[in-house]
């Protein structure tokens, strides 16, 4: 195939070459320049043209490195960003980006107490400038499914295979940090430099999932439980503030209590029942008791 596109190639650049010489003859004998001149500028014309046809310019567009291919082998250099001269005869350049990309990958997991978990997580990176050519040459183009995403996956099995499933969600920075120290020491043999890595989300079993939602009600209700058992115990112990506190109350009274305030309490009744009486007296009496015999004074 690549013959069959040479020989193409060949035969409409001789037929270009063929075509100027033929119009700069014609454009000197109409003018009817000097021999001198005429093969002068026919030699001018025809390099002008072979560079034309031939085209050695390649534009790099931005973000990108142009990896050139020489005879289908790959050659160590990198051309930069902009306009670059290269041999358009035997010279193949393919631009490959070198920016920021973003992957994102779920990957399955063990716990340290063998608990299952899904985890999603992602990865910026950007590939080194200055090695893009040897990065293709050992990987290719499909670097990320083959390289990056099995890296991310064996990484983080191995950071959070340290911890117990309960403790993932709460150190979930320290299992990043750890996973993170692992790809980029994975990835840098492949010049593929690490930005930002995250973890997006821990997806447990239904199964743990039911578990925790289980021991979160039982709290809750031991909770609850103790909460009412301390209320009794308080309510116990201001009753039993309040009955010692009228008991002392009435010991203290019983204490104040004298003969003589006993006899003051009975004169004063006396005093207040006298000050009550109207001074009238019944006139008989019922049963056994003695009558009054109600005397008038004459007149």
């Amino acid at each position: 195939m690549a013959l069959v596109l040479w020989y193409e190639f060949f035969i409409k650049f001789i037929c270009f070459i063929g075509d100027s010489v033929f119009c700069w003859n014609f454009f000197a004998r109409q003018i009817d320049l000097p021999k001198s001149w005429f093969k002068l500028g026919g030699g001018a014309f025809s390099f002008l043209a072979l560079v034309v046809a031939l085209n050695p310019f390649y534009i790099v567009e931005g973000g990108h490195r142009g990896i050139v291919t020489k005879l289908g082998a790959i050659q160590n250099i990198e051309l930069e960003e902009g306009l670059n001269i290269v041999n358009p005869l035997f010279d193949h350049v393919e631009q490959w980006d070198v920016r920021v990309f973003k992957l994102q990958v779920k990957s399955p997991s063990a716990s340290l107490d063998l608990q299952t978990i899904q985890t999603e997580s992602a990865l910026n990176y950007h590939v080194d400038p200055s090695n893009a050519a040897e990065l293709k040459q050992k990987v290719g183009l499909n670097y990320a499914d083959i390289i990056i995403a099995p890296t991310i996956q064996e990484s983080l099995k191995a950071a959070t295979a340290k911890y117990p499933i309960q403790e993932l969600t709460a150190k979930r920075a320290i299992v990043r940090d750890e996973a993170k120290a692992l790809i980029v020491a994975k990835l840098a043999p492949y010049y593929i430099k690490v930005d930002d890595y995250s973890i997006l989300n821990f997806d447990f079993s239904d199964k743990f999932e039911a578990a925790i939602e289980a021991k979160q009600i039982s709290e809750q209700r031991s909770e609850q439980a103790k909460f009412e058992l301390e209320k009794v115990q308080i309510d116990s112990q201001q009753a039993l503030a309040r009955a010692q506190a009228e008991a002392e109350g009435l010991k203290a009274q019983r204490e104040q209590i004298t003969e003589g305030l006993l006899e003051l309490r009975r004169i004063e009744n006396q005093r207040l029942a006298i000050d009550k009486w109207d001074g009238s007296v019944p006139t008989y009496m019922m049963g056994n008791s003695t009558p009054f015999i109600q005397m008038t004074t004459g007149k």
